[in-house]
């Protein structure tokens, strides 16, 4: 394993060493979706099932998540670290989507080679607003035929409304690369600034024989991808 490897892995073992530090406890949650929508992107068209399991607290989080499709064409594995702080939320989160592969190398992080996409964001949520920003700072976001970072960045601002006993966020997100020389980024095939995501997510509680059930739905369009989703979420437990 080389040397930038182990110090890549180090990083998530002493982050994931410090949150135990913190009040929290060990909890596994399932959830179901109607299909994974992210940032404005399809990653998958069909239902898939979503784990995560780890160290859960107040302040810090250090789990892994993990999606897979009913019927196979999807699977992702990603180790996450979040640190909050009252309003603020901050996370790097390791994107490790095996769709369509043959080979998988789970610890490969050669910058030549490697399918990770390492991705950090800042959330912080004022008394009327949110707003994130999160770069991919290092992985599989290259010029093409280069090794050299496009650093896509994904900027999204919501505005949350209570509604009765739903929870309703209007949304708004441009992308854009940091990277000058890029021609396209991971958001959409366009150079420069673009909307790729706007829409509303809708969130409750459903009861069942004394069982809670949260719900959630996020309807989004990708304007620079001329795309449509609405995805449904329950989380199980």
């Amino acid at each position: 394993m080389k040397t930038k490897n182990i110090y890549l892995i180090a990083i998530f073992l002493f982050l994931g060493t410090f949150t135990a530090s913190a009040q929290g406890k060990f909890e596994m949650h399932l959830q179901f979706n109607t299909m994974h929508y992210w940032r404005g992107l399809r990653v998958s068209d069909g239902p898939i099932m979503a784990s995560s399991v780890g160290y859960f607290s107040k302040g810090f989080s250090a789990f892994v998540w993990s999606g897979v499709s009913f019927t196979g064409n999807y699977k992702e594995v990603d180790p996450v670290i979040n640190f909050t702080h009252k309003n603020l939320s901050i996370t790097l989160l390791d994107i490790n989507n095996f769709s369509g592969l043959t080979s998988i190398k789970y610890f490969n992080y050669d910058k030549n080679t490697t399918n990770t996409i390492l991705d950090m964001s800042v959330a912080y949520k004022f008394s009327f607003m949110d707003i994130s920003w999160a770069t991919i700072i290092y992985g599989n976001d290259r010029i093409a035929g280069t090794s050299e970072q496009r650093f896509s960045t994904y900027v999204e601002i919501g505005v949350p409304i209570k509604i009765k006993d739903y929870s309703v966020r209007p949304f708004i997100a441009p992308a854009f690369t940091l990277n000058s020389k890029a021609e396209t980024m991971l958001y959409s095939n366009n150079k420069g600034f673009s909307i790729v995501n706007v829409g509303f997510d809708v969130s409750k509680t459903l009861t069942i024989n004394k069982h809670s059930f949260p719900i959630s739905a996020v309807f989004g369009i990708n304007p620079a991808l001329n795309q449509a989703s609405v995805q449904i979420s329950v989380n199980l437990f």
